[in-house]
Order: structure tokens, then C-alpha cells, then sequence
């Protein structure tokens, strides 16, 4: 088993092998990033957790209830990240 901590390591993880299990730990939007065919069932030799988008929602859900005045929140994101790009263009 190889683990991974974002899309880039379990990039180089899926060109390294296709048969031995990955799994990652922080895959930001896998299916956008072509790394598994859908969150259900997702096929190959990638699983594992995944964050935002579909998390985005809680955290700022989660974030207003911990800041309660809290008026603005930015979200800085690497537009060439694997997931971002099929995400922005959405």
C-alpha cells in the first residue's frame, strides 16, 4: 500500500504502479482530477479521503459558527493544482 497526502503524490503514485493500492489522505476534487472514476465507487487502485469542494460548504459553516461577527472569508487556491482547473471552469 502506498499512501499520499495530495493529488501531486498520488499523481506520481498512479504513474509509478497500477496495482499496488493507494490511498489518499487530502485528494482535493479526485474525480475532477481524473484520479478516480466517482466519490461512490471509485475504481483502479486510488481511495481514500477527500476535501473541498464538497466539503467547502461545512468549513464555512463550521468557521461562521466558531467566528460569529465574521464578515469575509478568502480562499487562496494554486489554479494549476490536479481538480482546480476542471473546478473553475465549471
Amino acid at each position: 500500500m502506498i499512501v499520499t497526502l495530495t493529488n501531486h503524490e498520488t499523481v506520481a503514485a498512479r504513474q509509478a504502479t497500477g496495482s499496488i493500492p493507494i490511498v489518499m489522505l487530502l485528494g482535493v476534487a479526485p474525480v475532477e482530477a481524473g484520479l478516480i472514476t466517482s466519490l461512490a465507487r471509485p475504481g483502479g487502485n486510488i481511495t481514500g479521503v477527500t476535501v473541498a469542494p464538497i466539503a467547502g460548504g461545512k468549513y464555512l459553516e463550521l468557521l461562521r459558527e466558531a467566528v460569529p461577527n465574521l464578515s469575509r472569508v478568502v480562499i487562496l487556491w494554486d489554479p494549476i493544482f490536479p481538480g482546480h482547473t476542471a473546478i473553475a471552469n465549471r
